[in-house]
């Protein structure tokens, strides 16, 4: 298993406060693990909250009073002409809270219909968050490529969610915390990579469902059978796809085992019938009872059994007379 140098561990741990200036290496690697499981945990925690978006304060709110009462002024302007409408969202969005700008709109503009605001409202709220979505990923682009695919799973999944989706934008701008969030991501997947393998896929699924080993597992299932879904195989772990494809190679081999005992057998007991001497038949009788499971001397005996009206019952006659294992089977 890798470890981290000591060097690169004691540096870290002392930005931290940790005095390990003294210590052997086991001792810096313990704490240098439980420092980033739990700044780990911690990010985990704040970056999947919503509070986590939440950074408006008391002069927010004063700056947004007086913001609500240029958009009154100028929502008066509108009248009857939608254009304006959006000429007024663009220049308004990404200042004014969603609800609150929603709000203004709904109950300022009078002579627009209400579903001709609300298609547009909704127009142009499909458009910035293309836009969010688009910056926010660019922004993210510093952190390692399996937490930059869960936390854009993460936002796209709360996207219609306008003012997280929005706060969430605003965040991307901030350096100093998307700086934080690549430390605490590396240390996450450097952990994981080497405490915690196993983990990883559980930790970055959005990651690994989209990974070309996944799809190519996935496309080979659904080569070797069609009892499962693309869309059902995609969220199954890979280690579970690897055993799956096994069982699924492992099923075919023994039916094609099982069928050529079958063949096999059908054949030795047609030539067998064939044969003037009974005993050449009873001994076809004798190996195919021992030879082949309850299901396959089924398939024999019904084949057989529809070419030759007679040959169940005389297969059954030889059968009784090697007692109770082979009745078992026949019976």
């Amino acid at each position: 298993m890798h470890k981290p140098a000591l060097k690169s561990m004691k540096v870290f741990l002392q930005s931290k406060g940790y005095d390990v200036e003294h210590k052997d290496f086991q001792e810096v690697f313990d704490i240098y693990k439980n420092v980033c499981l739990q700044e780990t945990t911690a990010y985990q925690n704040e970056v999947f909250d919503t509070s986590f978006f939440d950074i408006s304060g008391a002069n927010e709110n004063v700056e947004l009073i007086a913001l609500s009462q240029v958009i009154k002024t100028e929502i008066e302007q509108i009248q009857n002409e939608p254009q304006k409408l959006y000429v007024l969202i663009d220049r308004y969005i990404e200042q004014c809270p969603y609800e609150e700008l929603k709000f203004l709109i709904f109950s300022g503009v009078k002579k627009l219909p209400f579903l001709t605001m609300d298609r547009i409202f909704k127009i142009k709220y499909y458009q910035y968050q293309e836009v969010w979505m688009e910056k926010i990923e660019q922004h993210l682009d510093v952190l390692p490529q399996e937490e930059k695919k869960v936390l854009m799973h993460h936002y796209d999944k709360m996207r219609d969610n306008i003012p997280l989706l929005f706060r969430a934008y605003q965040k991307s701008f901030d350096t100093d915390e998307v700086e934080k969030m690549r430390s605490v991501a590396e240390n996450k997947l450097l952990l994981l990579q080497n405490f915690n393998p196993q983990m990883l896929e559980e930790n970055y699924k959005a990651f690994y469902d989209e990974s070309p080993e996944k799809i190519k597992l996935v496309k080979e299932v659904l080569s070797l059978t069609s009892s499962y879904t693309k869309s059902f195989l995609k969220h199954i772990p890979m280690e579970e796809l690897l055993s799956l494809i096994e069982e699924i190679k492992k099923q075919k081999r023994d039916e094609e085992e099982s069928k050529k005992r079958i063949i096999k057998h059908i054949k030795i007991l047609e030539e067998s019938i064939a044969m003037a001497s009974d005993g050449d038949f009873d001994i076809a009788c004798m190996s195919a009872i021992e030879e082949l499971n309850n299901e396959e001397l089924q398939k024999v005996l019904h084949y057989l059994g529809s070419q030759n009206k007679f040959f169940v019952n005389k297969f059954e006659s030889v059968a009784k007379q090697f007692g109770s294992n082979f009745k078992a089977k026949v019976f």
